[in-house]
């Protein structure tokens, strides 16, 4: 299925929910403020080049085009830095579709991308956050909702256009990601997922890589290896404390995966982002 019609038919029956949305303008930093929904933050640079320090990702340099994308698993009180002056748009938002699946486990997405071809982007987020300041007018909710979706499907759609990602729609593949997503820690077996939705093994794994291109037991090593990459930066915790919290039971084998899957060491990597 290609990606835009897989988008639209997600979209179709997703719940999208925009809390709030604007043009924003600094002279020296911005600060990420408290988060206090099950939300995402669609940040999109407009003008200006710096970094952007928050808590779990390290330092990011952006620059126009840039799109960060902020989880609802980053910490309140997240804060962020750009030397100015920087021109951005930020739509803060909750989008679910199946099930209560989040979208972007669906499409999952790197915390920082740079987009190309991204005015038209830009132009859409601007109108988007235009619509939001005009409070006083019938229907600015529904308008504003509408103009999200929209800018959604076309950021998704470039996204995978480019290589970057896969979209899953089977109904079985996103309970199974979204059960995922609540218990990596626990000891899982592709046997123990597929039970889930009622499948063998091996058809589950067929499952997934028609749909995602990995199979699940891999679907479950990246989401693992997500949260420990959430804690090597956002926490104190030792390599063996992340290795337990992220569902890897050997310390040492969580130490080989992540330096087979970033080409360095967890330490190392804690490190580098310290001093970038």
């Amino acid at each position: 299925m290609q990606s835009s019609v897989a988008t639209n038919i997600l979209l179709e029956r997703s719940e999208l929910t925009v809390h709030r949305a604007g043009l924003f303008r600094y002279g020296k930093s911005y600060t990420l403020g408290p988060r206090y929904v099950d939300d995402y933050d669609l940040i999109l640079i407009g003008r200006g080049v710096g970094f952007w320090e928050i808590e779990g990702m390290g330092r990011r340099r952006v620059r126009p085009g840039a799109m960060m994308l902020f989880s609802p698993r980053i910490a309140h009180g997240t804060a962020g830095v750009i030397p100015g002056p920087v021109e951005l748009v930020s739509i803060h938002f909750d989008l679910r579709i199946e099930r209560g699946v989040d979208f972007f486990a669906v499409a999952p997405f790197k915390p920082l991308i740079h987009v190309r071809q991204w005015k038209g982007l830009y132009e859409q987020s601007l109108r988007i956050a235009a619509e939001w300041r005009g409070q006083g007018r019938v229907g600015r909710n529904i308008l504003v909702h509408s103009l999200t979706r929209c800018l959604l499907v076309e950021i998704v759609r470039r996204y995978t256009h480019a290589g970057a990602g896969r979209i899953a729609t089977d109904a079985r593949v996103l309970e199974v990601l979204r059960r995922l997503d609540a218990e990596f820690a626990a000891p899982l077996t592709a046997a123990e997922m597929g039970q889930w939705v009622n499948l063998s093994p091996s058809h589950l794994t067929a499952l997934f890589r028609k749909e995602l291109g990995i199979a699940p037991t891999k679907a479950l090593r990246g989401r693992r290896m997500r949260e420990a990459n959430r804690l090597l930066l956002g926490s104190s915790l030792s390599v063996k404390q992340i290795a337990h919290r992220a569902g890897f039971g050997d310390p040492l084998y969580f130490s080989r995966a992540f330096r087979k899957a970033t080409g360095t060491t967890p330490l190392a990597y804690r490190e580098s982002a310290k001093n970038p």
